[in-house]
């Protein structure tokens, strides 16, 4: 025999079970991600690194902008950017000022190996480019969807995972 639960006791065990949902759902939510990255090196034209170089990221888009400074190995990180196209401005005393354009996305290491000119310093060199078609930085697979392709893909019963299925990749593990 099961044991009955009276109607207080239903009301808690619906609490519990509510809390327990909503818990899983916010988890979810943090392991998503919606920033990239920006890593690179700063060398001079032997290929040696430059180390105290001053490196600022500015959005376009936004017109925000971070500056880091290469470490000794010539290495600097923008971690947490949002998607948007930056440009990079570089300058260390003997050297001309550099900038680059580079392409953040979703759950990417965007690379950005600047080789800086010797030279005055009022002298600016502007490199532009794009990303590259192959990620050489990491292992991770990222597809991001604009709201006109969500709309787009058949959805039959308003199944989110089913935009998930459509990413290169992804499969449906059927056995059980």
């Amino acid at each position: 025999m099961h044991p009955r639960l009276n109607s207080g006791s239903k009301y808690v065990a619906l609490g519990q079970m509510v809390l327990l949902c909503l818990f899983a759902v916010a988890t979810a939510a943090a392991q998503t991600a919606v920033t990239g990255e920006i890593t690179g090196t700063v060398t001079d034209p032997s290929g040696a690194v430059v180390s105290g170089a001053n490196v600022t990221a500015t959005s376009t888009s936004t017109g925000t902008t971070e500056t880091e400074t290469t470490n000794s190995s010539g290495a600097f990180r923008f971690a947490f950017q949002k998607p948007d196209t930056y440009k990079l401005d570089v300058s260390h005393s003997g050297f001309r000022s550099t900038t680059e354009t580079v392409v953040v996305s979703v759950g990417a290491v965007t690379a950005a190996n600047i080789r800086m000119e010797v030279g005055q310093t009022s002298e600016t060199v502007e490199v532009s480019g794009v990303a590259p078609l192959l990620e050489t930085e990491n292992a991770n697979l990222t597809t991001t969807y604009n709201s006109g392709q969500i709309e787009s893909l058949p959805n039959g019963g308003n199944d989110i995972t089913a935009y998930a299925y459509s990413a290169p990749g992804v499969l449906m593990n059927s056995s059980s």
